[in-house]
């Protein structure tokens, strides 16, 4: 769905000259689905950089540094930040190489020539031929497995500070919902410095207890049952799902009369917003080939559909006060 793409700090640091860089531009990001990858942290990388262009032949050049800086910035605003591993290794190439066979990037692009790799996109060829890792696959079905569920939107969970998990019909009590739930979170927090903070959420709803002919009468009191009966499931099953230390916000809601419905599944980021069209949750038979559409959300969706369960002004109101649980995952 959304791919990294490693990058040189010996290339990113030609790119204040825009003829270097106009092939580059605006291909970058969640809309184009491919993101940078920073590696390794972003502190030695960014240095990497800058130790490149004082050896090249602008060093001195103050607009050609601030083009860049601003370049910079800009190429990173959605990018993954991974660890340093392999420091061992001089070369950033073959770091980066060995970091692939880890944890594979889409490609690592360089403008290193004849580089025998096949991760490895030469950019002067990119221009020229075209290359089968730069060109971005259609958005594809996802089996509903936790682990390829997790996988499918893990450069999403990796690049984001703010993640917002809907699902109405959450159930913890059950191994389909903790799975992916488990998955996904494993994918936010696995390359990340522990410097590095996140705020994570998960949104359900209480209106799955009034449906249907056998249940109960919908009155306020039987709305802060159902309401305390979730929060005693939350609290006793997911802190096993979070790191430990890291906290997860849960907020339960209930809907406005004629009011915004609760129904649709989502993971939604400070960037992106994706839909899952059947839920977060897997198939519940382990032999089943069931299949679900995942769907990257337009910008202008994803950002109302952030607005109904932002703080501020949200489409729902509450069933009662969200309550914030502490991981014990180690």
């Amino acid at each position: 769905m959304i791919y990294e793409y490693a990058l040189d700090p010996a290339l990113v640091a030609t790119w204040h000259d825009r003829k270097e860089f106009m092939f580059f531009e605006e291909k970058f990001g969640i809309v184009t689905r491919r993101i940078v990858s920073i590696y390794p942290k972003k502190s030695r990388w960014y240095r990497m950089i800058w130790i490149a262009f004082q050896s090249g032949d602008c060093a001195e050049d103050e607009n050609a540094k601030m083009r860049l800086s601003v370049l910079i910035t800009k190429i990173t605003e959605e990018a993954v930040k991974r660890k340093n591993t392999f420091n061992e290794i001089p070369s950033w190439l073959e770091r980066a190489e060995r970091e692939h066979m880890e944890r594979p990037f889409r490609a690592i692009l360089t403008n290193v020539a004849d580089r025998i790799h096949p991760a490895i996109i030469e950019t002067r060829n990119l221009i020229r031929n075209g290359h089968d890792l730069w060109n971005v696959p259609g958005l594809p079905t996802v089996p509903r497995k936790a682990s390829e569920m997790a996988d499918l939107i893990a450069p999403v969970l990796r690049v984001c500070r703010h993640a917002i998990f809907v699902d109405p019909y959450f159930d913890p009590n059950k191994l389909r919902f903790r799975q992916p739930f488990l998955g996904m979170i494993e994918k936010m927090y696995e390359y990340r410095d522990t410097s590095d903070q996140v705020t994570v959420e998960l949104h359900t709803g209480i209106e799955r207890f009034f449906k249907g002919p056998y249940s109960p009468i919908r009155s306020e009191e039987n709305e802060q049952q159902k309401y305390r009966e979730l929060l005693e499931t939350y609290r006793d099953r997911l802190p096993g799902i979070v790191p430990k230390g890291a906290k997860l916000r849960v907020v339960i809601w209930k809907q406005r009369p004629s009011g915004q419905e609760l129904h649709n599944r989502f993971v939604l980021t400070e960037f992106a917003g994706i839909l899952f069209a059947t839920g977060l949750d897997e198939s519940p038979d382990p032999d089943s080939e069931s299949m679900d559409n995942v769907i990257l959300l337009p910008k202008e969706q994803r950002n109302d559909c952030w607005k109904h369960y932002e703080k501020t002004c949200p489409a729902f109101d509450y069933a009662g006060d969200p309550i914030e649980i502490v991981g014990e995952r180690t």
